[in-house]
């Protein structure tokens, strides 16, 4: 996508996006926080207890927000972003998370970087994939990947576990 397209897009000169942005990557950083801001995050649902999920402030899943969100899909669907969205939300969500897994889990950075990146690629990918299928049809995948992927988040901790105990 180029700065040309995205002032037609927008309906505004190259002028007037120069005067706010320097190139699209800021304008897809601020996408992205207005995005985030009210989404519950994949790696939060996974890794907070039952009995903590009361304590969160926003409880619409970030897959599920896209999804439902024709304003963003034209973004985070857009196959010239993905690459760049995909790196830009394990960036942002890195930190956050990672003080957790390496306390509960026998994963380097590095391995958990890129099981963020597998998991936020194959969210948009199976968004793509069942945009326009029924409402009920997604809820049955996203919460058979959700479990799955909980299910590898977990052994994850119980291995770490077990080595503690060795």
């Amino acid at each position: 996508m180029t700065i040309s397209s995205v002032c037609k897009e927008a309906g505004i000169s190259r002028g007037t996006f120069y005067s706010n942005y320097k190139n699209v990557s800021e304008v897809l950083d601020e996408i992205l926080d207005e995005a985030l801001e009210g989404t519950w995050k994949f790696w939060e649902r996974q890794m907070i207890r039952d009995t903590d999920v009361d304590k969160l402030e926003c409880r619409l899943p970030f897959c599920i927000f896209v999804r439902e969100n024709k304003y963003y899909q034209k973004i985070f669907l857009d196959d010239s972003f993905s690459t760049m969205i995909v790196e830009k939300l394990v960036t942002r969500s890195f930190k956050n998370y990672y003080d957790y897994v390496s306390k509960h889990s026998s994963l380097s950075e590095y391995e958990f970087k890129a099981l963020m990146t597998f998991q936020t690629s194959g969210c948009l990918a199976v968004i793509k994939m069942s945009i326009k299928d029924d409402p009920k049809k997604w809820d049955c995948v996203n919460g058979c990947i959700d479990k799955f992927v909980k299910s590898g988040i977990m052994n994850a901790v119980d291995l770490k576990d077990l080595r503690k105990a060795e």
